[in-house]
């Protein structure tokens, strides 16, 4: 698999490809034909806008990246290294950095995976000289993208966990679930037949160095939630749906009124 890097300021609008990464796997990931060759599955960039995150579900790693602002080139760092079999599909950031008990403030990362159906929460340490990002794992930080005490879904191998985001307010953490049963013939309104998934959120325990606290589960408003998104306002959510039980050939969407409390 490649991943490319783009220079995208000329005045015309053309893309200018700059450099690209090449990915193999030597053989099969515990979670065998999901993970039969690297994955990129999202980049994104960190808060400061100095490192790129390529999140690889195939080969269970989050690939770190340094930003040459001067160049626009990429400079590989020490990659974070996912649970083996779990599939990390997205992730995102604390909006502003958190107060640890140690007396320094970190901002946290939120890994979600997708096979295991589980959200891994990381400090995040910046090395001196763009020399990479240490990643620690926060103790007790492994959470179910599902409601406490749901089963995992048998999913034959395909993803639980999809998206994942951070409210505007910064205060919660919001995941779309695939294959969650629980809503389903709740209502006629979910198509098809009643059908829809979960959407599961979080408090972001400011107080606690990033814990992730249960909130509640919400109907994601039809079947197969794979992304969503929220607006500037934080008070709608769209969630992007396919229906493989059907045998749909095209998406719908579905919105959604937010209050937090």
């Amino acid at each position: 698999m490649r991943i490319p890097a783009v220079d995208v300021t000329a005045s015309n609008g053309t893309l200018k490809p700059l450099q690209t990464f090449t990915y193999t796997l030597p053989s099969p990931g515990p979670a065998g034909d999901r993970q039969a060759a690297p994955h990129i599955h999202e980049a994104r960039t960190d808060p400061l806008g100095q490192y790129v995150f390529a999140i690889d579900l195939g080969a269970d790693l989050v690939r770190v990246y340094a930003v040459n602002h001067e160049t626009l080139l990429l400079d590989e760092r020490p990659a974070l290294n996912a649970t083996p079999g779990s599939g990390p599909r997205h992730g995102v950031f604390t909006q502003e950095p958190i107060l640890f008990p140690d007396g320094v403030a970190s901002y946290v990362f939120y890994l979600a995976a997708e096979i295991t159906g589980t959200i891994t929460a990381y400090r995040v340490t910046y090395l001196p000289n763009l020399g990479g990002l240490q990643l620690d794992e926060l103790s007790n930080g492994t959470y179910s993208s599902l409601e406490p005490g749901t089963p995992t879904p048998a999913t034959g191998g395909k993803g639980i966990t999809g998206e994942i985001r951070v409210s505007p307010d910064g205060d919660f953490l919001i995941v779309s679930n695939r294959r969650d049963a629980r809503f389903n013939g709740t209502t006629d309104q979910y198509p098809p037949d009643g059908t829809s998934d979960s959407m599961s959120i979080f408090r972001i325990r400011q107080d606690l160095a990033g814990r992730l606290d249960f909130v509640q589960a919400s109907p994601a408003g039809g079947s197969i939630a794979r992304t969503y998104d929220l607006n500037a306002a934080g008070n709608l959510a769209t969630a992007l749906l396919m229906s493989p039980f059907s045998k749909a050939t095209a998406a719908s969407i579905a919105l959604a009124f937010i209050t937090w409390k």
